[in-house]
């Protein structure tokens, strides 16, 4: 338990729990120090429970924890990227292959025809005609 050094005075703190009727937390300041308090009234019993801890003893592992939660963003994002631009290299590429093919059939090059071995990368997929001797890339 981390230990400020400092003694507090029980009169000052529970002046500001004298008109409390509820539980709950707040953060405070005393003298050069801020703590962070959970308190808890109990009119049964007619007594307050009060706790303060020093704030960084509260605070420092959600900061680490936000840290955490930064690295998994971008994380996230960079994975993100990797898969849409996989997505782009597997999917879309070959249908705009497929439409260039489309296109030559729309201009009226119904002898064209689509090889279909090499779909991978825009530079190696030719497409071929019966006459082997051209070779057209989309």
């Amino acid at each position: 338990m981390a230990n400020t050094g400092k003694i507090l005075q029980s009169d000052s703190i529970l002046e500001d729990f004298g008109t409390t009727h509820q539980s709950g937390t707040s953060l405070r300041k005393i003298d050069s120090f801020r703590y962070y308090s959970v308190y808890a009234r109990s009119d049964y019993l007619n007594m307050l429970l009060l706790r303060y801890l020093p704030e960084n003893l509260v605070f420092t592992p959600m900061r680490n924890f936000t840290n955490w939660i930064w690295i998994f963003v971008m994380v996230s994002i960079l994975v993100i990227a990797i898969f849409t631009l996989t997505m782009n290299r597997f999917i879309n590429k070959p249908i705009k292959k497929l439409v260039e093919v489309f296109r030559h059939v729309e201009n009226g090059n119904l002898q064209i025809s689509l090889n279909t071995d090499d779909v991978e990368s825009k530079e190696n997929s030719p497409i071929c005609t019966p006459d082997s001797t051209k070779w057209l890339t989309v």
